[in-house]
């Protein structure tokens, strides 16, 4: 701030209208490039406006960003793509809208980090449950063989072979080498360690002991696996609770406004005045709703004009969009809209603004005439409408109950 003469005091810095931080005049513009809070299209092509800040999170999330991209097709696209994100503004406080953006993407990225380490978690339990049933089918393979020598021996009047003892401690060896990894080797290592030495009581209450651990070892895995396997369940379902609320917080976060009314700041007017007479492109702007869990809808301006006013006006109108509660709304709505274009006059007491009413649009449906504003472009160079080569348009969007089929 620099103190001139007669005691008048000139303000040296500006407020950014996207993130508040107060910047010296000079650097101003430099800082709109990179804001954080500006709000930019994907680069994948999907069609979704996100704030910078979030774009990293929404590129991890993107449908578009699987597979190959495909190229743009016009040049219009891509001056729409541009246009749509340099232009756009919040019309809610800046501070608390600041507040609220910024606690929801910190809760995003908890969200995110939370299902990453689930992923980890329960690729870690299906890699061990792999290991184990690779380790009980060896471990069965094993019991079968020790069972089918011990019928032999019974079927031989329980005079084993000379090779018998030998045969036994080797797969009782194999069984051992099985479980050992599984830390339930302990009852079979005397068992082991005794086949060497001394020979193994058949027909008598020996091959029943060693049986039943067998089978009670066998059982203890099965009701692992079986435990693996619930708690992989149970992971799972954590994991799509979570993907669930992560999907619906982004959707919140990604609204510039839940009131149905919004203020857009078109910024380096003459520059997308050129665009719209050279391509023919029409200004995608902000996307809010009209209420809470309510419908989906968007600015769109055409700075040359549609129709009949092309070339002389400036034509405003808006559009409804498919949302993720459309199944939850009354089909065909109507909207009963007003546009206002601000005078930007340093003294409000005689500001005159712009006022019209005007019928937002649904695709597919035709609602007369009446679905788009248009301001001459000789008048939008009066007053004060065009400030620092930027416009300020404001949409309030009213919904109408009773609507009347066509």
């Amino acid at each position: 701030m620099e103190r001139v003469a007669k005691g008048r005091v000139k303000y040296s810095k500006t407020s950014c209208y996207l993130c508040s931080e107060w910047l010296d005049d000079n650097v101003v513009e430099k800082h709109l490039l990179h804001c954080r809070q500006k709000q930019i299209v994907c680069p994948n092509g999907c069609g979704a406006i996100v704030q910078q800040k979030l774009l990293q999170l929404h590129l991890s999330t993107c449908s578009a960003g699987y597979g190959e991209r495909k190229p743009t097709k016009t040049i219009k696209n891509s001056y729409e793509r541009e246009s749509t994100a340099s232009n756009t503004m919040s019309s809610m406080d800046e501070a608390s809208a600041n507040t609220v953006v910024d606690d929801t993407a910190s809760v995003v990225f908890g969200l995110e980090k939370n299902i990453r380490e689930m992923k980890v978690s329960a690729a870690g339990v299906k890699s061990r449950m792999v290991y184990l049933e690779a380790r009980l089918d060896g471990l069965l393979l094993a019991c079968n063989t020790l069972l089918e020598v011990l019928r032999k021996i019974a079927a031989a009047g329980g005079q084993p072979p000379n090779d018998a003892n030998e045969l036994i401690a080797h797969e009782l060896k194999n069984i051992k080498t099985q479980l050992e990894p599984l830390s339930i080797t302990a009852s079979l290592d005397n068992q082991a360690g005794g086949s060497q030495h001394a020979p193994v009581a058949v027909g008598g209450a020996g091959i029943p002991v060693a049986s039943s651990d067998l089978e009670k070892k066998v059982k203890q895995l099965e009701e692992r696996v079986t435990k693996y396997q619930q708690d992989t369940q149970r992971t799972n379902q954590r994991f799509d609770m979570m993907e669930n609320h992560f999907k619906v917080a982004y959707y919140q976060a990604g609204l510039a406004s839940q009131t149905g009314r919004i203020i857009w700041c078109i910024n380096d007017y003459s520059y997308h005045l050129a665009n719209a007479k050279a391509y023919n492109v029409m200004m995608r702007g902000p996307i809010f709703s009209h209420a809470q869990y309510g419908y989906t809808l968007q600015v769109e301006v055409d700075l040359n004009g549609v129709g009949p006013y092309r070339g002389r006006n400036m034509s405003a109108g808006v559009l409804v969009l498919s949302g993720p509660y459309d199944a939850l709304l009354n089909w065909p709505c109507r909207f009963n809209a007003t546009f206002i274009l601000h005078d930007q006059c340093a003294d409000r007491s005689t500001a005159h603004n712009i006022t019209k009413p005007f019928i937002v649009r649904q695709r597919n449906r035709q609602d007369g005439c009446n679905q788009y504003v248009h301001v001459l472009h000789e008048t939008l160079r009066c007053c004060n409408y065009l400030k620092n080569n930027s416009l300020m348009i404001e949409m309030i969007v009213e919904y109408q109950a009773d609507t009347s089929q066509e």
